[in-house]
């Protein structure tokens, strides 16, 4: 699933835009993900639900949350 999320809330940063994700499997507790941010990024990283819902939902004022789901054939 590629979703958008807010980069402020994602990076704990005063960023003024959004960032996507490939989330690639969940457990219990996380969402496992790659992000492809050259300074913090990288292949199999963890986030909560909880802070995930946060980045994604208050997003900015500028822009909507966004998921896209691709079906491996």
């Amino acid at each position: 699933v590629l979703t958008e999320v807010g980069a402020d809330k994602f990076y704990n940063e005063k960023l003024v835009y959004t960032h996507m994700i490939l989330v690639v499997g969940y457990d219990k507790n996380n969402f496992y993900f790659h992000d492809p941010d050259k300074k913090c990024g990288g292949p199999n990283k963890k986030i909560s639900f909880k802070k995930f819902k946060k980045c994604w939902e208050k997003i900015s004022g500028n822009s909507g949350k966004s998921m896209f789901v691709i079906q491996k054939t």
